[in-house]
């Protein structure tokens, strides 16, 4: 759903579409808002969603083009900071209202935040430097099968502990593996 910065087209014509919208534009402009306070801040999350791009740009099963504006205001402060996000979906209007958009937004950085952030963090997956398919492959499987393991032990908590503990006791790993050494 999020657009990052590897695709340069594709940020480039969702920011102009959204930052600088001519009256002719607004032909679809859709948007929902969610306010939640929590951790000491009040977060106000607004989406806009629109359909206007499907027929220009180059994006496979376009259904809308998506702008997310998050702004903070941090409660002991009184500080505000406003960032910005572009996403694209293959979702139809029909499919998916903004409500529903901004809702499977949020989950989607659940999932980001409790699957992928450890893999690259923990496990440093980003880092690797090897480039052919089928050891990528491997080693990803393998990242995979850690990370599912790790979880499944209740007295090790986090990935981080978890990876200390098993880099100082590599038996302890095979042992769970039930693999004889």
């Amino acid at each position: 759903m999020p657009v990052k910065e590897n695709q340069p087209h594709l940020v480039e014509a969702l920011r102009q579409w959204f930052d600088d919208p001519l009256p002719l534009r607004s032909l679809d402009f859709r948007t929902a808002s969610h306010t939640s306070k929590g951790h000491g801040r009040v977060e106000i999350r607004t989406l806009t969603a629109s359909t206007d791009l499907n027929d220009y740009l180059d994006w496979p099963k376009l259904g809308q083009a998506l702008h997310l504006e998050r702004k903070i205001i941090a409660l002991a402060t009184g500080e505000v900071s406003t960032t910005d996000c572009l996403g694209v979906t293959d979702l139809t209007p029909d499919q998916a209202s903004t409500e529903q958009l901004l809702s499977l937004w949020r989950d989607h950085w659940d999932i980001e935040n409790g699957f992928h952030y450890p893999l690259d963090v923990v496990l440093r997956e980003d880092a690797s430097r090897l480039r052919t398919r089928p050891a990528t492959q491997a080693l990803a499987c393998l990242r995979r099968l850690v990370f599912q393991l790790c979880r499944a032990l209740p007295h090790l908590p986090s990935l981080q502990l978890a990876r200390e503990h098993f880099a100082a006791s590599p038996l302890y790993a095979l042992a769970i593996l039930e693999i004889g050494v």
